[in-house]
């Protein structure tokens, strides 16, 4: 089994059909989808909220939360309409800055997993409404919301590109702290060799932390899935790891 934990609705017509028919020949089975919105040139809540209430055996919906402009009672209404986790990125302050703990509390009560982009902030075609800052999205930006409240799941997106060492070190530290391999197919993944993910993740059991997810356009999946397929062997992982990675881990997180 396959779950791709960081996919997004891209505004797009029939994106939705023809990303499933991607996945359906590539063998992936289940997505998780969110939508940023016209910045990133994606759909929004509402929109990912109609596809997963329309293929609900195939797409989980991670709802975008804005960090300080939506509201920790928000976090509730997003799980009432079914979302399963939450998305974050571009935040005006540190991930964990105090002014933040309501939501992360409501995500406790309620919990709700959250994907944080991690790192060096990519581009974006649309205008933002703050001009963003990476320093607020590095992992150790993470630590203290992960710290705590241990009953919410947190995923640093990136592994922290280009703060690696502090991603690895945190999944390694933190039991409710993961982490994903995403990047785009001409990024910082396709400068990365073998010897750059057994520097980073060799401690025993780190497969049981990192998750598999593309983050990019639906054409380019296969490409992501020959990569991740082609690494996998070249690290030597055994069935059961591949399977964590692959979707164990995801279930996990998501109470599958």
């Amino acid at each position: 089994m396959k779950i791709d934990f960081h996919a997004h609705y891209i505004d797009e017509p029939d994106y939705i059909e023809k990303m499933l028919e991607t996945y359906d020949n590539l063998g992936i089975d289940i997505v998780c989808i969110s939508g940023l919105g016209s910045v990133f040139e994606h759909k929004d809540n509402d929109d990912v909220e109609k596809a997963f209430k329309k293929y609900p055996d195939r797409i989980i919906g991670f709802a975008y939360f804005r960090l300080g402009e939506d509201l920790s009672e928000d976090v509730l209404r997003f799980k009432e309409r079914g979302f399963k986790a939450l998305k974050m990125t571009m935040p005006n302050f540190d991930y964990d800055d105090e002014r933040f703990f309501p939501v992360y509390e409501k995500a406790a009560e309620l919990e709700m997993p959250i994907l944080f982009h991690s790192g060096i902030l990519g581009p974006s075609k649309g205008h933002y409404k703050d001009i963003p800052s990476s320093k607020h999205t590095r992992p150790v930006c993470i630590e203290k919301t992960a710290r705590s409240f241990p009953e919410v799941n947190v995923v640093c997106a990136h592994m922290g590109v280009s703060w690696f060492s502090e991603a690895s070190d945190l999944a390694r530290m933190i039991p409710n702290f993961y982490v994903d391999i995403t990047g785009a197919t001409p990024g910082w993944r396709a400068q990365r060799k073998p010897e750059f993910f057994r520097e980073y993740l060799w401690w025993n059991g780190v497969w049981d932390k990192v998750l598999f997810g593309t983050d990019v356009h639906y054409s380019e999946v296969e490409l992501v899935l020959k990569r991740e397929e082609k690494l996998l062997n070249e690290l030597s992982l055994s069935e059961c790891e591949k399977n964590k990675f692959y979707s164990n881990n995801a279930k996990s997180i998501l109470k599958l």
